[in-house]
């Protein structure tokens, strides 16, 4: 099995505001790169999901990153969650579009 190719997701975090909205992110979700209206949730599930259980509206400051998943977008974006945040949702069940499968 082959190793994903590389993305252009690295090269966009080499911008410092990028950088700085994905650290003070509420929840940052992953959008398919490729326009197929597919994402997911990379940080910020349980947010979602105390407000949704809650019934109130979610006043969070939302990033959506255009991520490749055929590249290593999915693993840099992740790295970037995890780094300044200290934990990342990517790949639990409850955080994938049920049309992503």
């Amino acid at each position: 099995m082959e190793p994903p190719h590389s993305g252009l997701l690295w090269a966009r975090l080499a911008d410092p505001k990028l950088r700085e909205q994905i650290k003070a992110a509420t929840v940052v979700i992953g959008a398919d790169a490729r326009g197929t209206g597919k994402f997911t949730v990379f940080f910020g599930l349980a947010t979602l999901a105390r407000h949704a259980k809650a019934g109130k509206d979610l006043k969070a400051l939302i990033v959506t990153v255009a991520v490749d998943f055929a590249t290593d977008d999915v693993e840099v974006l992740y790295a970037f969650c995890m780094t300044p945040k200290g934990s990342c949702c990517y790949n639990r069940a409850e955080a994938i579009n049920p049309r992503f499968n």
